[in-house]
């Protein structure tokens, strides 16, 4: 019986010794709490990940990360969850010592005592910065040319759906206007495709700066261009447009 509880006690304290490598080596935050919320005991990473020492986090109320982007609404469901299931998991933007806000991916799990009642909170947070960076950046390349950064064909298409609807409901007028580069081959063939490359960032950066910012601009593929014109009140502006991009189109580059 005594080299029974010897093996089992040995057993217990290796994995406690495992849980405590993983709790300070990991590189999520990790952060326990009272049934209040104030902090009882951080890792390493939490440090790494919020500013906060582990000397001015403990004792802090979790409020202390708190940023502002959150209603009430969405912390019901939250206290709902961790009551009924007993763990909570989403996305939430929180804020560092610096005042930071940053989006983090959060696990609470919730601590019970041998009466059935929360005694405490376990949470467990990565930084997802850089994913959602990644995800904006996939977002806007789907929707816009990667060399000149104006909204491309699929983009063009929501956006002059979205012109014509709301040009119908005022009662108003647009134009749209379809342009290409004259002799472009010419430079790619004779200047090499960089210089052609440098030459469309520029003429797209022309015809930005020649509309208003109500207007849209956009590359369809090659030297193709395209620019809709809303809230027009005649043909002839349209035109008058359009002759004033011929000539800043007709200058040196």
């Amino acid at each position: 019986h005594f080299i029974s509880i010897t093996i089992d006690r040995k057993r217990t304290e290796t994995q406690l010794k495992l849980a405590a490598k993983v709790f300070e080596q990991s590189q999520e935050g990790f952060m326990i709490t009272d049934a209040r919320r104030n902090i009882v005991k951080v890792n390493p990473a939490f440090t790494v990940i919020t500013g906060y020492s582990e000397n001015e986090a403990v004792g802090s109320n979790v409020k202390m990360l708190a940023s502002g982007r959150h209603d009430r609404e969405f912390y019901r469901d939250m206290r709902e969850s961790l009551q009924n299931k007993n763990y909570w998991q989403g996305e939430i933007w929180n804020r560092r010592k610096n005042g930071e806000i940053y989006p983090e991916l959060l696990n609470i799990s919730v601590v019970r005592d041998n009466s059935n009642n929360i005694s405490g909170y376990v949470s467990v947070f990565a930084d997802i910065t850089q994913l959602k960076a990644s995800e904006a950046r996939l977002e806007f390349l789907a929707h816009h040319d990667s060399l000149t950064s104006l909204p491309n064909r699929l983009r063009l298409f929501f956006r002059l759906e979205h012109s014509i609807e709301a040009a119908k409901r005022g009662g108003k007028s647009l134009a749209l206007l379809m342009l290409d580069l004259d002799r472009f081959k010419d430079v790619n063939d004779s200047f090499g495709h960089l210089a052609g490359d440098q030459l469309l960032q520029l003429v797209a950066n022309r015809l930005v700066d020649r509309v208003r910012h109500v207007d849209t601009v956009a590359r369809l593929g090659g030297d193709e261009f395209t620019v809709v014109l809303e809230n027009i009140n005649q043909p002839e502006d349209a035109a008058r447009i359009a002759q004033s991009i011929i000539q800043d189109l007709n200058e040196p580059w």
